[in-house]
């Protein structure tokens, strides 16, 4: 199983907030899983930052290229394919992170680590 990280997921885990499942939890630590991170995440994360809208433990934006190595986590771009495919997804979900992650999760064969039970409507993998 390969894993793909929510934003809240990334979050979570960045601060050692109690919110991430244990289940999860155990997932992402698991030496012998990838765990990637989309570019949407980091995104959808910046930009909260920006509006002020994230009371991040962390303080300010990290430096991602670096958090990431330091996790052991892979970075995951969106590509067209990505982009084609959750502008035509039929399921009525307006939030474009959501629809691009559940994008990415179905196209590259990922299990989504999520809270998120709006993603029971989309054709992904997901654990809490």
């Amino acid at each position: 199983m390969r894993l793909l990280l929510d934003t809240h997921a990334v979050l979570w885990w960045l601060e050692s907030n109690p919110r991430l499942s244990q289940r999860a939890r155990r997932a992402i630590t698991k030496g012998d899983m990838p765990v990637f991170v989309s570019a949407v995440s980091i995104w959808e994360i910046e930009n909260k930052l920006r509006l002020g809208r994230l009371g991040l433990a962390l303080g300010s934006s990290p430096d991602w290229g670096q958090t990431l190595a330091e996790q052991s986590w892979q970075p995951l771009a969106l590509g067209p394919r990505h982009a084609a495919l959750a502008g035509n997804f039929p399921q009525d979900h307006r939030d474009p992170a959501d629809r691009f992650l559940a994008a990415q999760a179905h196209l590259e064969d990922l299990t989504l680590v999520t809270v998120d039970e709006a993603f029971a409507h989309f054709p992904v993998k997901t654990i809490w």
